[in-house]
């Protein structure tokens, strides 16, 4: 079974193709939404298995890519309660989240997209509404680095609530249910900061 499905994925569904896998026979593609917290895919994931009768109380292998491994991860941990998952192939799977996630607050989808999306606090709005934007914050040591290259820097850890409290990271309201205080001053605004991932690697 493979999590995900997309035109980014045409050559590897060719390859198992070649290699005799036979779609809705012997290999199935689970489509999910990415915008969704990874726990609601696994539990999607988990009714999809169910309701296909090669799977359900089957042995299978799950391929998996980047954010399909967490829902991938979820699954075999917390809901396969039969152990019918025989190995998960993972390919580029941020298991410990990843510094890039900022680079959607920083400089959006692109010049074109960001003006296309209403601007950048339009899209910043938009990630910080978005429960997989959270699961997906960098939790290993030393990610991130708050400052400028000309002026004074620190360590940024966007799991400590004191840390995720020095940046406004929104100029409207955002989702009261997840992040009611993003945008109340006195902050700095994020025109006023670069985020680096050492070394000093701006996303800017």
């Amino acid at each position: 079974m493979v999590l995900g499905r997309s035109k980014q994925y045409a050559t590897l569904r060719d390859t198992l193709l070649s290699l005799g896998y036979e779609p809705g026979k012997t290999y199935f593609e689970f489509p999910y939404d990415w915008r969704q917290s990874n726990y609601t895919s696994a539990k999607r994931l988990l009714a999809f298995v169910n309701n296909i009768s090669q799977l359900k109380d089957k042995e299978f292998d799950i391929l998996a890519h980047s954010m399909g491994g967490l829902v991938a991860q979820i699954y075999v941990k917390e809901l396969d309660q039969g152990r019918k998952v025989r190995r998960v192939i993972n390919m580029a799977v941020p298991f410990l989240g990843s510094a890039n996630t900022f680079g959607t607050l920083t400089d959006g989808w692109g010049k074109g997209a960001n003006l296309i999306a209403g601007g950048m606090t339009t899209i910043r709005s938009f990630a910080l509404s978005l429960p997989s934007f959270y699961e997906l914050l960098p939790q290993y040591r030393y990610c991130c680095i708050l400052g400028r290259p000309d002026g004074p820097r620190r360590p940024y850890n966007p799991l400590l609530p004191a840390d995720w409290d020095q940046v406004a990271w929104s100029d409207g309201p955002v989702d009261p249910g997840r992040a009611d205080n993003l945008s109340r001053p006195p902050w700095p605004a994020l025109n006023d900061f670069e985020i680096w991932q050492p070394p000093l690697i701006r996303f800017r």
